[in-house]
């Protein structure tokens, strides 16, 4: 079931409560109002960072050994084998990316799917 079907269920009675992500039942809020229905404040996980990835075999990654890698750590974001090659694409977006991401750009694009009134602060 997803969000636009859930909402359609619970306007009508045939539901109390949905879980779901927050950022699409804040989209689908936005772009089908429910006046009717609302999130319950204390109910949603704070926003975290959310990693990208490229194949191994795309033509735009392109990697070198991570000379801090430790073998004695478990493999995670800050201990990786490989880093990306600063000539690959998949750098060049990481980068570009980090920078949306510093000038405010990202939140302010995350915010354009939203009314208003369903943005949270």
């Amino acid at each position: 079931m997803d969000a636009a079907q859930a909402f359609e269920l619970l306007s009508t009675g045939k539901g109390d409560f949905f879980s779901y992500d927050e950022t699409t039942l804040r989209y689908e809020l936005a772009h089908h109002p429910h006046p009717e229905l609302k999130l319950h404040p204390k109910c949603s996980e704070p926003m975290r960072d959310m990693y990208l990835g490229f194949s191994r075999k795309s033509r735009y990654f392109k990697a070198i050994p991570n000379p801090e890698f430790s073998p004695e750590k478990p493999e995670s974001i800050d201990n990786r084998r490989l880093l990306l090659a600063s000539d690959s694409k998949a750098h060049a977006l990481a980068i570009e990316l980090a920078k949306m991401r510093a000038s405010g750009e990202t939140e302010k694009i995350r915010g354009s799917f939203f009314t208003p009134s369903q943005v949270s602060h």
